[in-house]
Parts: C-alpha cells; structure tokens; sequence
C-alpha cells in the first residue's frame, strides 16, 4: 500500500512539474507576440546578460507621403523628403500604431512650418531613376495580375489582385523598421519601391472605371434583370476593393512586425542610405532605369503584337508616376485632404474615361488603338494610386477619412458617368478599337 501511494505522489509530482513547463513555454509565447503585435518593446538579450540592451523602436502610423517622424530622419533624408512631393513616403506614420493622435494632420501641419531646403536637378536624378524602374515593372506586374484572373467564372474582378499585392507591400515598408532604418534609410529605393512600385501597380483610375462598368452592365454585358442588380454591383466592386485593400494594408504591416521581432537579432542585411556605397547604388538606378525604358521603346518597334498588351503601357508608365510624384507637393496644402492624391487619382480617371469614350466611338486604326490602350493601361494607371489613397485613409483622423474616402469615389464615379455614361446612354458604345 506504502509503494502504491509512494508511486501515486510520484506521478502527481511528475505532471506538476510538466504543467509548469507548458506553462512557462505558453507565457513566453504569449510575451513574443506581444512584442511582436506592438513593436515597440526593446528587444533584450537572453543569453549574455552582459548585452547591451536594444532602445524602443519608435513607430508611427503609415504610408508614403506623411511625416510626424522628422526627428528621427537623418539630415540626408530630411533635404530628399522636403524637395520631393510635399509629403513623401519616406515620412509616412506606420500602419500599426494603436493610436491615430499623432496622425496625418499632425505631420502636415509640422511640414508646413518647417521651411524646405533646395535640391538641384543632378541630385534628383537618382531618385527619378528608381522612380522610372519600378513603375514600369509595377505597370506591367498590374496587367499581369488582372490577365491571370481574366477567366470566365473568375470569382473576384481581375483588378483586385493588383490593389492586394500594392498595399501589401507598402503595407510593409511603412511599417518596417528593420530592412531600410528610420535613421539611416536609402531614401532614393525606398521611394522608388513605395511610390514607384507600389503606385504603379495599384491603380484608383481602372478601379473608378470598374466601378462604372458594373453599374452601367458594360463591357462585359450581363443579363440582369432590372437595374437594382447594376447598384449591387457597383457597391460590390467598392466594398470588396476597399476591403482587400485596407486589410492588405495591415497584413502588411504585420509582417513587417514580425520580420522586425524575428530578424533584428539575427544580422539581416540591412539597406543603409550612408554614403558608403551611395554612389554605386544610385548609378545602378540610372543604368537600370534607362536601360529598362530604352528597351521598352525598342520591344514597341520590335514586337508589334506586344503593343497594345504591355510595351506601350511599360512606355508611357514612368511618365504618369513623375506627374503623381509631383502633384503630391499640394499634400500639405489642406492638413486634413491630401490635395495632390486627390488630384492626381481624379485627373488620371478623367483622361482614362477620354480615353476609353476615344476607343469605343472612334476608329483611329491599329496602332493608334494600341497607343489609347497604352496610355490608359500606362500612364493613367501609374498616374492613379490606391496604395497611398489606403494609407492615407487608415492615417487621417477618422472623420477626415471618411470624407476624403467619399469624396474621392464619388467624384471618380461622377466624372466617368459624365464623360462615359452620358454618351453609351444616349448613343450607345459601338466596337471600336480592337487591341
């Protein structure tokens, strides 16, 4: 009996001490995801407790064209962000900030009262080449996208998938803290990738143009049966867009925060704006980027069947992103209504609906129907932008969102019923242009 009771204690005392191992893991798991979902606990060494401890990261709120953050950018940086466009991404609040008082507002208001330094165009040139490289990828990786979503019984809009991978990615960048530092950022990249890359391959104008082809049943043409079904289908094509997109957003940002939990103690290569190997990257940006638009022109004189699929739109694409880069200078200009998104989201949907009224009532012959679709899927699209547009919208206070938000569809929508819809309603769309 004495053996029995002896081996039951035994037993008991054995599944204590596993109950508070699993528990000790469990708390450890649960302080690590917390640190990771803030981003702002020091990371602290574990196995030297002579190692010094890390600073708290600062974080802010999200993406390319805002900045509360001046004192923590380098002097470098400050001269590149001020001569940009008024806000540029560099200064962007990051995503996963948990409050919004230090917001969009905030950032414009101190840019305003900071006077801006002068740089000359030979300094910019960098700067534009990243531009120049990653808005045509970002053109032609968003025709991409839509072409392998084109399907019959696709279960979402081609468009979608574009707008997803855009705020995914400058989700990350305006949250990461890691790859390209606060202190020390390689302003030139990081703006190439955010408003070049991510701005291309998001586009509000072909989105403003979706959303007037599913309210008027055009292109294509459903069989519906009375015109409730074309508002269902308007507001689908606003809800899911939006959607996606602000939940990309933040996806984004979360992977930005764990890249940052995981990756900080482990060396990751980092992309450092100091001037030791400033040089060579900037001449790689002016090599690429005028090796990839000269090859865009050549593939257009070369490949006529690609005309009207890619190379006119890889052609006229870092035009469109050097307009948006600059119409954001009005940025500060309405601390509460980022001016310059808004004039370059409406004036790109403005020529795409000139355009697509020129290609359906006009027949300017082959190649000119190649250049309209150029210039629509090129321009326009890198012109618009729904990846800033995002941000903006999770960065500004909440009234303020809400009616940027608002007014910005809604005055999309209105400019293509007034330029599109009036004439199909009245004369109907006829063929066309064939790509």
């Amino acid at each position: 009996m004495a053996g029995r009771t002896a081996g039951l204690q035994l037993r008991i005392l054995r599944g204590n001490r596993v109950a508070q191992s699993l528990i000790k893991i469990i708390h450890r798991l649960l302080m690590a995801s917390s640190t990771c979902a803030t981003a702002t606990e020091p990371i602290r060494a574990t196995t030297n407790p002579t190692t010094e401890v890390r600073a708290p990261r600062p974080t802010y709120e999200t993406d390319t064209q805002f900045p509360a953050v001046d004192q923590h950018l380098s002097q470098h940086e400050r001269t590149a962000a001020h001569n940009g466009p008024g806000l540029a991404e560099t200064q962007a609040p990051a995503p996963m900030q948990q409050e919004r008082s230090e917001d969009l507002e905030k950032v414009v208001t101190e840019e305003q009262e900071e006077p801006k330094a002068k740089t000359s165009a030979p300094r910019m040139i960098p700067l534009w080449s990243w531009l120049i490289f990653f808005s045509i990828w970002g053109a032609l990786a968003r025709l991409g996208l839509s072409a392998l979503e084109d399907y019959q019984g696709a279960p979402v809009f081609s468009l979608v998938w574009a707008q997803f991978t855009g705020c995914v990615i400058i989700g990350f960048l305006s949250q990461d803290k890691t790859i390209f530092l606060v202190d020390d950022r390689y302003t030139e990249l990081y703006t190439g990738l955010t408003t070049g890359f991510c701005g291309s391959i998001t586009s509000f104008s072909s989105w403003m143009l979706g959303c007037f082809a599913a309210m008027a049943n055009v292109r294509p043409i459903f069989d519906r049966p009375n015109s409730g079904y074309n508002v269902m289908a308007l507001l689908a094509q606003v809800i899911i867009t939006l959607s996606v997109s602000m939940a990309a957003l933040r996806f984004g940002a979360t992977m930005a925060s764990l890249a940052e939990y995981w990756l900080a103690e482990r060396g990751w290569v980092q992309v450092r704006g100091a001037r030791k190997g400033r040089d060579a990257r900037n001449i790689l940006a002016i090599i690429l980027a005028i090796g990839c638009w000269a090859g865009a022109a050549v593939l257009v004189g070369l490949v006529p069947k690609w005309r009207g699929v890619a190379t006119f739109a890889a052609l006229f694409a870092p035009l469109g992103t050097l307009t948006r880069f600059y119409l954001a200078r009005l940025n500060p200009k309405i601390k509460s209504f980022p001016v310059g998104t808004f004039a370059a989201n409406m004036l790109g949907t403005l020529i795409l609906a000139i355009l697509f009224l020129l290609q359906h009532r006009t027949t300017p012959g082959h190649v000119g129907c190649q250049v309209l679709q150029g210039v629509s899927d090129g321009y326009c699209g890198c012109l618009t932008t729904v990846s800033t547009f995002v941000l903006e919208l999770s960065t500004l206070r909440r009234r303020h969102a809400w009616k940027y938000g608002a007014v910005s569809i809604v005055c999309g929508i209105i400019i293509m019923v007034q330029v599109v819809g009036i004439d199909n309603w009245t004369h109907g769309l006829g063929g066309g242009c064939i790509i």
